[in-house]
């Protein structure tokens, strides 16, 4: 539902939040929608969803959340090297001459006053004409603390840069940033109550399987970072101590568009383990909330993760959680007390803490409502808010409206 060029409104803060659009959707797409939503609602700021290709999976999620965007009519953007195709090229002189001088113009003709970027390639692109504009820059980084662009270009045209872990800070900025970074974890709506019991019974019979099976479950993206091909090794190694336990791994996730085909790797290396029949994939699904209540243990195989999505959703649902030490998961999860945190090098190192969660139901929910408690309390939607309202006030410009 495009609603056309965005409309400014002089009595309040105007926020571009820029996405590829197409088929580019995953969880930093969620939690920045969930901001615009709480922006809209506040009364102060009108968040505009501004799309570069208005056709493809994000868009039509738009359209069933009922939430309007607006085409940015800029086809010619930067791509990182993994994105291009020799059917859809993209270079640096392209956007240099064609795109930039209109995005800037755009910035400037609808009255925008922050531009608020939320992943790799939206940074890459609005970062100089929006310096160049009279709007402001929040560079919401959502990745690796090494990535190139995030150490060069964040710290030079950034206003302020907002990490969503203490992990995923630039790790060797071309200059200090301290003055205008901060931490805010992604928002976590609380979800309304889920009878566990039931959506595990309702997935069960979906797939199926025989009551008493116990789920392990993968959510997110099938990438590199996150591991789904370790994902299978994990069950394996589970399934190779324990092969009278009746226990499968679910996969709700899907493979970007022209990303590497991990789902073919992890078919292929289930075969090998000869867990084939204990790995099920289940592809994106929307609403989550139910089959991750399903699911008994969140196994969280990713390195590098900033600060996941699905661990935080889990910890509300009361699903368990055993991760990797590593990346922002420590951050998220005390050991012991709000799941476990394993070698993330060594698939065995789960199978104990498995264990433990699978056939002790009293440490199973003391974990879970410890963990529970803790998202209430830190991973909300008033925190997150409140975190990105402090970084927008510090802004020189937009800042100033926002004093009382």
């Amino acid at each position: 539902m495009p609603v056309g060029p965005p409309i400014s409104d002089p009595s309040k803060i105007n926020v571009l939040f820029p996405y590829v659009g197409g088929d580019d959707f995953g969880g930093s797409h969620i939690s920045s929608l969930k901001l615009v939503e709480m922006l809209n609602d506040s009364g102060t700021f009108n968040a505009i969803v501004g799309l570069h290709r208005p056709t493809g999976k994000f868009p039509d999620f738009l359209a069933d959340q009922g939430v309007p965007f607006t085409e940015l009519p800029f086809p010619d953007l930067i791509e990182p090297q993994a994105k291009t195709s020799k059917s859809n090229p993209r270079n640096v002189a392209d956007f240099t001459l064609k795109s930039a001088p209109k995005m800037l113009k755009y910035i400037n003709n609808n009255s925008i006053d922050i531009v608020h970027t939320n992943d790799g390639r939206m940074h890459l692109n609005w970062c100089i004409p929006t310096k160049l504009s009279r709007a402001e820059f929040v560079w919401h980084h959502r990745g690796d603390p090494t990535a190139k662009a995030t150490n060069l270009l964040a710290p030079l045209f950034a206003n302020e840069i907002i990490t969503v872990s203490q992990f995923a800070k630039p790790s060797r900025p071309i200059r200090n940033i301290d003055h205008k970074w901060s931490v805010v974890h992604s928002p976590f709506s609380i979800p309304e109550t889920v009878d566990r019991d039931a959506a595990k019974a309702a997935l069960l019979s979906e797939l199926g399987l025989p009551a008493g099976t116990r789920i392990l479950g993968y959510f997110g993206e099938l990438i590199e970072r996150k591991r789904p091909v370790y994902f299978a090794e994990i069950v394996a190694e589970y399934v190779k101590a324990y092969p009278d336990d009746p226990v499968v791994g679910i996969v709700a996730g899907a493979v970007p568009t022209g990303a590497r085909k991990l789902d073919q790797e992890m078919r292929t290396r289930a075969e090998e383990l000869g867990i084939s029949d204990k790995i099920i994939e289940l592809g994106f699904r929307s609403p989550i909330e139910p089959i991750m209540a399903a699911t008994d243990i969140l196994i969280v195989s990713a390195l590098n993760e900033p600060f996941g999505r699905t661990l935080c959703e889990s910890m509300h649902l009361g699903t368990a959680v055993v991760a990797t030490d590593h990346g922002g998961n420590p951050e998220a999860i005390t050991h012991g007390e709000t799941g476990y945190l394993v070698d993330p090098f060594k698939p065995e190192a789960f199978v104990e803490p498995i264990r433990k969660l699978l056939t002790n139901n009293a440490k199973f929910t003391r974990i879970t409502e410890a963990a529970r408690e803790r998202a209430l309390r830190e991973y909300t939607m008033e925190t997150h808010l409140n975190g990105v309202l402090a970084a927008y006030n510090r802004l020189p410009k937009a800042g100033k409206k926002l004093q009382p």
